[in-house]
């Protein structure tokens, strides 16, 4: 091991001596014992974190024993994380396009000289590889759903297949009795899911990865003033800010409500069923959507042993 001596030069480079340049600083940094890092920016007002942690977490240690919480862990934080980074993406898309109307409107990032539009901070790259990595994101994150309902014993991505036979024979083999009136209601919640937005999801992912689709070009128009406005590209005949919106919740409330209807299913207690808590009644500090609750007494939180 190299030690410096107080009074060599200093290994920074500055040519001062050890002791009149890093010496004190690091010796400063021998007494860290280690490095705590902010793990999310939690906003206020975005339940996101809120009902993908605390809540899923609170639901998971009723369902499942001490022994097998890391596996269930496993299936799924991938849910979680893909989620999360379907997230960011759409925020930074909607961070690009707000920005850029503003400098805009402000003539700061496009402009008109003469006879000539000039666009010196464009975006259109950072905003195609965003939206691009939302759907992506997305899908994998319906992915790693399946993957989770499968470990839960309720293997389901036969059912979103468009094939015919194989989404008859996900039915057969699906793990809730013919007289079960649940078994009805999720097959209506899974065509009801394919039909308004999941297919429509899927397919433009594989545009994206399979067939190199990208958004079309940003166009900028001139307004009188001699400013411009910017028209962005429609998709599905939506403005972007709708379909990462519209998506977004469609996603998000999809993962989140099949996990806690196959959780509901796996309470050993039947006194326990898991509630849907009205928005006026959610907890401020910790504004969780569902929550397992003692049937005789719904508006007590309750804990698992």
């Amino acid at each position: 091991m190299n030690v410096t001596g107080r009074n060599s030069k200093c290994p920074c480079g500055s040519n001062k001596k050890y002791k009149k340049c890093c010496l004190e600083k690091d010796e400063g940094n021998q007494h860290i014992t280690g490095t705590l890092t902010k793990a999310y920016d939690i906003k206020e007002g975005d339940d996101f974190f809120t009902r993908f942690i605390f809540q899923m977490g609170q639901i998971r240690d009723f369902i499942s024993q001490k022994e097998d919480r890391l596996t269930y862990d496993h299936f799924y934080t991938t849910i979680f994380e893909n989620l999360y980074e379907a997230k960011i993406a759409r925020e930074r898309c909607l961070e690009l396009i707000a920005k850029h109307n503003d400098d805009v409107a402000n003539g700061k990032s496009a402009y008109i000289t003469g006879h000539q539009i000039n666009v010196d901070d464009p975006i259109a790259d950072d905003l195609n590889l965003f939206f691009k990595d939302f759907f992506i994101r997305g899908v994998m994150a319906c992915d790693a759903l399946f993957r989770h309902c499968a470990y839960m014993g309720y293997p389901i991505s036969g059912l979103f297949s468009d094939k015919d036979k194989k989404r008859k024979q996900a039915e057969a083999d699906f793990h809730i009795l013919d007289t079960d009136p649940r078994r009805a209601q999720f097959f209506e919640y899974i065509e009801g899911h394919q039909k308004h937005w999941y297919r429509v999801f899927r397919d433009l992912r594989v545009q994206i990865i399979h067939h190199g689709w990208k958004l079309p070009k940003i166009v900028y128009r001139p307004v009188p003033g001699n400013k411009l406005e910017v028209l962005y590209p429609r998709v599905h005949n939506l403005t972007l800010e709708e379909i990462l919106n519209i998506s977004w919740s469609n996603m998000t409330n999809f993962c989140e409500e099949t996990i806690v209807f196959f959780a509901g299913l796996k309470l050993p207690n039947n006194d326990f069923v898991i509630l849907e808590i009205p928005p006026e009644k959610r907890d401020k500090a910790l504004p969780v959507r569902f929550a397992v609750r003692h049937k005789d007494f719904p508006e007590a939180n309750f804990t698992s042993s």
